[in-house]
């Protein structure tokens, strides 16, 4: 049947203050993940006023498959 819902890995509001840096390795380590096998996992970042918007686009960039 293969993939029957999405999952939306949350950047915005789900890291701790101050490891925003490690959620986002965390989240990333997800998306790769043998159990992501059907792709069906999506990141939410930060608004892109955020401070941290760029680091989570570079961070996602960086260690996506």
């Amino acid at each position: 049947m293969g993939g029957v819902f999405d999952i939306t890995m949350d950047c915005e509001d789900g890291a701790p203050t101050g490891r925003e840096r490690e959620h986002a390795e965390m989240v990333v380590r997800m998306q790769n993940s043998p159990l992501n096998q059907h792709n069906m996992a999506g990141v939410r970042i930060h608004d892109y006023t955020h401070e941290h918007w760029k680091a989570d686009v570079d961070d996602h960039r960086a260690g996506r498959r």
